[in-house]
């Protein structure tokens, strides 16, 4: 049983497995360096909360977490984000570039949210460019 930190309800035990924040009024870059944020620190079920509801039934916690553990075999370890850019605009869609720098290489992330600012599409590259030698 979970207790309540003033002494109230008493909850069973759960998991939480994902939840919703309203994003609308927030800058896209904000939140895509925040869903950016979340995933390199390993909150996968906070990153997943910035997906819109139909993307997170695409892609689950544990799907995002595979994709981000695998860019290490090229990148190394992530070392932070050099910048983010909303690279193009139109009404109902954003397109926001997020740089990222690893030990390795810097490379590009792309996120596109729409119109209340929830993450419709991430490209988290399963081969990133290999630094040129």
């Amino acid at each position: 049983m979970l207790r309540h930190p003033r002494g109230g309800c008493r909850c069973p035990a759960s998991k939480l497995s994902r939840y919703y924040v309203d994003r609308a009024d927030d800058a896209t870059s904000l939140v895509a360096k925040s869903f950016i944020e979340a995933v390199s620190t390993g909150n996968f079920i906070t990153a997943q909360s910035f997906l819109s509801p139909s993307f997170q039934e695409e892609i689950t916690p544990d799907a995002l977490q595979r994709k981000w553990l695998g860019l290490p075999r090229i990148t190394r370890n992530f070392v932070n984000i050099n910048r983010v850019v909303e690279a193009e605009s139109t009404p109902e869609l954003r397109l926001v570039l997020v740089i990222v720098h690893s030990n390795r290489l810097s490379h590009n992330l792309y996120a596109i949210l729409n119109n209340q600012n929830q993450a419709t599409a991430v490209d988290i590259p399963e081969q990133p460019a290999a630094p040129a030698s």
